[in-house]
């Protein structure tokens, strides 16, 4: 039996009391990866201070963590230790060591096998359940990389900032970055021919959507060259909210998306399929170059790269926020970007600036091209900025370009 599991996650061996999970652990993770839990946890739910140690020290570094539980754990134990994962934005696995066939132990696996319910409804990833000795000695757990870590994936790259539906504009930048870009026919025959500069790739940034006059062919040239190789994207906020709409939720009318949804009510269905199908396989950001790039909507934290949880892709999606609304109504950001001090370059979109500069190794691409201002692009590893003008303003600015304000208390002197 094969289980598969991010390589970087916390996996929590359950197994019924006086089974004992030890000779399965052995056999499947390293010794430095494990930390057992003897007798469960000390009473109001606290975790030994060398175990909750070992525990963070290896999730912050982004290592697989295994905790080996000796005795069943409680439905409290196993919400403080997926606690744990999650501030460190990590996924949690279980392994459940549920043997029928073990007869010194058949009462407590069937007390283990009567708490399967509720543990398949906690907040673990997968739940894998091993049923007999046989499936125990048998199993093979197999690591995979999660889905934000594609640092094998190396450039050059052509790095699009927000299109917001501006074709044309998407078409001439391409063309000065040297892409080739054709769209023909029409209705169930419109398809897209793109020809690529040797050895490089686009990647947008998100916001595909909304505002702008042609959203459904940015979204036919994105999607051709993401399935052709020739480009990778990540989702902005726009392109999510679509995929509500597409999947059937209601969704406020203002910011742009009442003209996408016009657009596409006149497209045929397979193709808002495909759109909802593309939007929805999009992971939360691009951790690129062996770690020494990363691609985000709004944005990402360095403790955030190449990690997976609701966390990360909220503020991917749409940055730091306080949850507020300012004057304008708009939700209220921070500038995330002044107080960051990795090596890795984060390349991001979200909120429009007048030009693209850099700032503490990080570059916002966003020059507000559908409100009037240019579509940009950032030449990696050259970085080269290249822009091109907007044909005409298609929206106007509810607020004026500009990088959010810094986080309250936070000082650059500091």
């Amino acid at each position: 039996m094969k289980i598969t599991i991010p390589d970087f996650c916390l996996v929590v061996v359950i197994a019924a009391p006086g089974s004992g999970p030890s000779g399965f652990v052995r056999s499947q993770f390293g010794l430095s990866e494990v930390v057992s839990v003897e007798d469960g946890l000390l009473p109001g739910g606290v975790l030994p201070e060398s175990i909750e140690q070992f525990l963070d020290t290896r999730l912050q570094r982004r290592c697989l963590t295994v905790v080996e539980a000796r005795n069943a754990l409680q439905r409290d134990e196993r919400a403080m230790l997926i606690h744990i994962a999650k501030s460190h934005y990590a996924q949690t696995v279980a392994i459940v060591l549920a043997p029928e066939d073990d007869d010194q132990v058949v009462k407590q696996v069937q007390l283990l096998q009567r708490s399967l319910p509720q543990i398949s409804k906690e907040s673990f990833l997968d739940v894998h359940v091993l049923r007999s000795q046989e499936e125990i000695a048998n199993a093979c757990v197999e690591r995979v990389p999660t889905r934000t870590d594609n640092r094998g994936e190396h450039g050059p790259f052509d790095i699009i900032g927000d299109v917001h539906g501006c074709v044309d504009e998407l078409i001439g930048l391409m063309s000065k970055l040297g892409y080739t870009i054709e769209i023909t026919g029409g209705g169930r025959d419109r398809r897209i021919v793109s020809r690529t500069p040797a050895g490089r790739r686009a990647i947008f940034v998100g916001d595909l959507v909304d505002r702008g006059p042609a959203s459904p062919d940015v979204l036919r040239i994105v999607m051709h060259m993401v399935a052709q190789g020739q480009a990778l994207a990540v989702p902005g906020n726009h392109d999510v909210k679509l995929l509500r709409w597409l999947n059937g939720r209601n969704v406020k009318p203002g910011h742009g998306i009442a003209q996408t949804i016009s657009q596409l009510e006149v497209e045929q269905d397979e193709f808002r399929d495909e759109v909802r199908d593309f939007i929805d396989g999009l992971v939360s950001h691009l951790w690129l170059e062996n770690g020494r790039l990363t691609v985000a909507h709004a944005g990402i934290k360095e403790e955030m790269m190449g990690r997976v949880s609701g966390a990360v892709r909220e503020f991917c999606l749409y940055g730091e926020t306080s949850g507020e609304t300012d004057e304008f109504g708009l939700p209220i950001r921070y500038h995330w970007a002044a107080e960051y001090r990795g090596e890795t370059t984060i390349v991001y979109g979200h909120t429009p600036v007048p030009e693209a500069d850099w700032l503490n190794n990080t570059l916002c691409v966003d020059t507000g091209c559908v409100f009037g201002g240019k579509l940009t692009a950032l030449r990696w590893p050259e970085r080269q900025i290249v822009s091109i003008p907007a044909a005409r303003a298609y929206a106007t600015p509810i607020r004026p370009f500009a990088h959010p304000p810094l986080r309250p208390g936070y000082s650059p002197e500091a």
